[in-house]
């Protein structure tokens, strides 16, 4: 039996070949297990506050959820309406009661993004450009995401690799954390012993009667059509006779509520993180090298591109126009340029001071200059040859923000203490608020116009493909400038697509206080106006 029992406990263990100390198999899953717990273990101690006054945080969580519902449950239509500044605000008063609950002070440092997110959602009620939109609802998470960063880590000089972590961790751990939302809300509804059988009771009762009535309530209304009118007054907003409906209803309130008492974790348990990764700094002498046959090549280009495309000293190869050539380069200078500016921020941070390295990467940022220049002009002569389109409006402007930030990178080429990554920030927002306010559809509609003096079926359709930014600017288009197909074609293509394109925006148009948008009640007016004209 002894025998037996050695055996046994000998199979249990594994002989490794060089270490001669045995290993039980479970040992490491039950390690594993036990460090998963303590983790667990840990986390809800670091949560405790939180589950202590979890029923504020829930009730904040679920009021946002509903206001959410309420701002955009027709979402296609309220997304560009005067509820979405209506929101942001509910949002950041729901987030600074929070704070103010943990103990989490603002001040004046972080107004700057809570001021930029509003002049945001200002900016989308007053456009209909989807493109538009959509960055304006990322450049306000984002802008969200930086506050909620700075304030929890309480670090004013972050570098900007750690804040984009943070603000992973963040997005990470709104899902990750979520699962707190369910575990405070039952730690919240534990009831005492002594009342426990009625209160069950109670709670049982009424979750029956909610399911049986999601059910039944749809068959009834349908049934009856008073029935229908009593319960959908009240409700206007919830079709009560949908069920699909109930069921957008309760996604659009608990899933941004859950998010929210997740974020609300995530961030609170990164409360006061100050760890700081060092960088193991390059050597200089491989990356002069380096640096110095680019700049050799660049220089080459670039004294080709004052010749042919500047200047005119040359003449370009036989069949090809100013415009064929000025498109055929533009994309490859754009990626060059862009490659450029991050190489020489890149070598800058990660390598050791030396001022011939400086030299270099100031020769480089010069060529890389050159480049956009040079882009930029091969984009206007294109334009000139083949009208604006929103690419490249979008490109044109781009290349200006790239220009400014390549002289606030030569500018930290000589100067250490420059905070580049801060400043790129600020001019990346500031060219962004700019762009999303210059109701960049009426710029396009408003140069083609003017720099064509008729207007085709292809342009017109071009224009009123637009958003309706575009129609004060196509209303002032005389009806004698667009391009008739003949005189003996009674049926004239362009002129009715003109007059339906009014006709249209009128008739679609839709009178609604949430939905309410500027550029939207501007477009109408000016199709008003256009009908009665054309009349």
């Amino acid at each position: 039996m002894e025998n037996q029992s050695e055996n046994q406990l000998q199979d249990d263990k594994i002989q490794p070949e060089k270490a001669g100390t045995p290993i039980d198999r479970n040992s490491i899953w039950e390690q594993e297990e036990l460090q998963h717990r303590e983790k667990q273990r840990e986390l809800e101690e670091k949560l405790q506050p939180i589950a202590r006054n979890a029923r504020e945080y829930l009730i904040g969580a679920i009021i946002l959820g509903v206001l959410f519902y309420f701002c955009f449950f027709d979402f296609y239509e309220n997304i560009e309406g005067l509820v979405y500044p209506l929101f942001l605000l509910a949002l950041y008063e729901v987030t600074w009661s929070v704070m103010k609950k943990q103990g989490i002070l603002l001040d004046k440092r972080y107004l700057g993004e809570v001021i930029c997110s509003f002049l945001l959602a200002i900016s989308t009620v007053l456009t209909t450009n989807d493109s538009i939109i959509v960055f304006n609802t990322l450049g306000i998470i984002i802008l969200y995401l930086i506050m909620l960063c700075r304030v929890y880590l309480a670090d004013k000089d972050m570098g900007t690799p750690r804040l984009i972590k943070a603000m992973f961790r963040c997005v990470t751990g709104a899902f990750s954390y979520s699962k707190f939302f369910f575990k405070h809300a039952k730690g919240k509804m534990r009831i005492k012993k002594d009342d426990s059988g009625k209160r069950k009771t109670i709670m049982l009762g009424i979750t029956l009667a909610a399911v049986f009535l999601v059910i039944v309530l749809p068959l009834l209304s349908q049934a009856d059509p008073v029935f229908h009118k009593l319960l959908s007054s009240p409700f206007q907003s919830i079709r009560i006779d949908d069920t699909g409906e109930i069921i957008k209803a309760v996604c659009f309130i608990f899933i941004p509520a859950i998010l929210f008492y997740g974020l609300v974790c995530s961030c609170y348990v990164r409360h006061m993180e100050t760890e700081e990764k060092t960088y193991h700094l390059w050597k200089p002498d491989s990356i002069i090298i380096m640096t110095s046959i680019i700049a050799t090549t660049y220089i080459l280009f670039c004294g080709i591109q004052i010749f042919y495309l500047f200047g005119g000293w040359f003449k370009l190869p036989e069949g090809i126009t100013y415009a064929e050539y000025a498109r055929q380069g533009f994309i490859q200078l754009l990626w060059v340029a862009v490659i450029n500016v991050g190489l020489v921020l890149v070598i800058k941070i990660r390598c050791t001071q030396n001022k011939k390295l400086n030299h270099i990467l100031f020769v480089l940022s010069v060529c890389t200059v050159v480049m956009i220049i040079s882009s930029a002009y091969r984009m206007i002569l294109y334009v000139q040859a083949y009208d604006l389109t929103r690419l490249r409006f979008l490109v044109l402007w781009f290349l200006i923000v790239l220009i400014v930030a390549v002289g606030q990178m030569m500018y930290y080429i000589y100067h250490s203490q420059y905070k580049i990554g801060k400043r790129l920030f600020q001019t990346a927002l500031i060219a962004y608020m700019l762009l999303s306010f210059c109701r960049m559809d009426y710029i396009i509609a408003k140069y083609n116009i003017s720099a064509n003096e008729y207007i085709t079926s292809d342009d017109l359709m071009y224009l009123t493909c637009l958003s309706k930014d575009a129609t004060p600017a196509i209303a002032e288009l005389p009806e004698e400038r667009v391009l008739k197909r003949s005189k003996a074609d009674r049926y004239n293509y362009v002129d009715a697509s003109y007059e339906r394109y009014f006709y249209t925006i009128e008739n679609e148009y839709k009178s609604s206080i949430r939905g309410f948008n500027i550029s939207k009640y501007i477009a109408y007016q000016c199709a008003v106006d256009k009908n009665n004209e054309l009349k």
